[in-house]
């Protein structure tokens, strides 16, 4: 029996059912042209670009609310090292807070950037200390 031939009756059956299937009705090919694409236009700049070119362009400003930067700055310099394990043991603090002490004191230009190994970072001489790399010249003419 193929699927479009019904199956017999049985006397207590409810109606009779068409199963053949439908075709469906051929849809019209639209009659209208579709419009053609918009011409490609110059790209506009954004409003915020400049706005980001502004922030990347001003002074870096450190602004940490941490009762604790005083004394880390302090044994920082006294110790001549710098790593958050050694803040974490020093100010028994967690890995967060002396890992944001950190990079505040980089930003502020007390300690050097990350070496990539795992030593502490290289602590940057004071304003006006000389460090124990820094090679100071003097000029000859200026004696005379």
């Amino acid at each position: 029996m193929g699927k479009s031939e019904a199956k017999p009756i049985e006397a207590d059956a409810p109606t009779v059912v068409n199963r053949r299937p439908i075709e469906s009705a051929p849809q019209p090919e639209p009659t209208r042209p579709t419009p053609p694409p918009p011409a490609k236009s110059e790209p506009k700049q954004q409003p915020l670009w400049e706005a980001l070119q502004e922030m990347e362009n001003e002074e870096p400003t450190v602004e940490i609310d941490d009762d604790l930067m005083p004394e880390a700055i302090e044994m920082v310099r006294k110790l001549n090292k710098a790593s958050t394990s050694l803040l974490q043991r020093r100010f028994r603090i967690g890995y967060t807070r002396a890992a944001r002490l950190i990079d505040a004191m980089e930003e502020m230009g007390i300690i050097g950037p990350p070496t990539g190994t795992s030593k502490a970072r290289e602590v940057l001489p004071a304003d006006g200390e000389a460090g124990d790399d820094t090679i100071i010249t003097l000029d000859a003419e200026a004696d005379d």
